[in-house]
């Protein structure tokens, strides 16, 4: 409708008046015709409707197809397929309530909740990592005031809190978590990224993610999100991590280990929400997105 309507105000000002066309003379049929095909075109293009996606991309609906039903603050998504079954399944972090997995069956989401954690955190950030290696996905859960927790999955289901065999040994308040191999050993690595206190990084070692930080950044932060990926092509993860109110900074993985100061740091102080890594140009090197508010 954008596009019909810019078209229509600027052809109101093209034709030109019936005194303009009775005084143009020899060349009054000329004009004439020129007007009629010049208006002619542009009626068809003021009425010809916008283009459309491709048929092999419908639009989105404009309506929720799927919704939890429930009315408690979720704070993060991620896709994952849990019961390997080729769908993906939906993970939904909560605030002050229970976690939760809706599985996919057959394309379609259901709208009863498969999982539900026992745990009531503050969760700010959920991420999926087969953290064990058995080819299952398993659920990180970063929160703000009380442990972050890893749940194992055993069969295409996670394991409740009694079963699971990691939370921090410290309280922070998480806001994003993000798997990466920064050791390049074959086993996912987590990085927890806090607002007031050091960012860390747990490893994994022989699929048991570790109780006790191997990384600390030296700096405090207020770091709203973490982001794994490559950026001097050394074939070594490193970090990027967006701040609220801080420089954004991104730390360098030196033989296996992250650096404990940021080898780049922004210009200036932002307060952003989010950062991803991408290679927008193609050039074979990682650019970094950073969302602001």
């Amino acid at each position: 409708m954008i596009h019909q309507k810019l078209l229509c105000l600027r052809w109101a000002t093209l034709p030109p008046s019936r005194r303009t066309l009775r005084r143009a003379g020899l060349f009054g049929w000329i004009g004439l015709l020129i007007f009629g095909l010049t208006f002619g075109l542009l009626f068809g293009l003021a009425f010809t409707p916008a283009p459309a996606l491709a048929q092999d991309s419908p639009p989105l609906d404009p309506f929720d197809s799927w919704n939890a039903g429930a009315s408690d603050d979720t704070t993060s998504l991620a896709w994952g397929d849990v019961d390997g079954d080729g769908d993906l399944d939906l993970a939904l972090g909560k605030e002050g309530s229970a976690n939760q997995l809706y599985l996919n069956q057959n394309g379609e989401l259901q709208t009863t909740a498969f999982w539900t954690s026992e745990d009531s955190d503050n969760t700010k950030s959920v991420a999926w990592g087969d953290v064990d290696g058995d080819g299952d996905l398993d659920l990180a859960a970063g929160n703000a005031g009380s442990p972050n927790r890893l749940y194992l999955n055993q069969g295409g289901r996670l394991q409740t809190a009694a079963n699971n065999p990691w939370s921090s040994e410290e309280i922070y308040t998480t806001t994003s978590v993000a798997w990466g191999d920064v050791n390049g050993d074959g086993y996912l690595d987590l990085a927890v990224g806090n607002r007031g206190s050091p960012n860390r990084v747990y490893l994994n070692e022989n699929g048991v993610l570790q109780a006790t930080p191997a990384w600390s950044s030296d700096l405090t932060e207020t770091t709203t999100s973490v982001a794994w990926g490559d950026v001097n092509k050394d074939g070594k993860l490193d970090l990027a991590v967006g701040n609220d109110g801080s420089p954004n900074r991104v730390y360098l993985n030196e033989n296996g280990g992250l650096q404990s100061a940021p080898a780049w740091s922004a210009a200036y102080s932002e307060t952003t929400n989010s950062v991803a890594w991408g290679d927008m140009d193609g050039d074979g090197k990682l650019g970094l997105a950073v969302g602001n508010y």
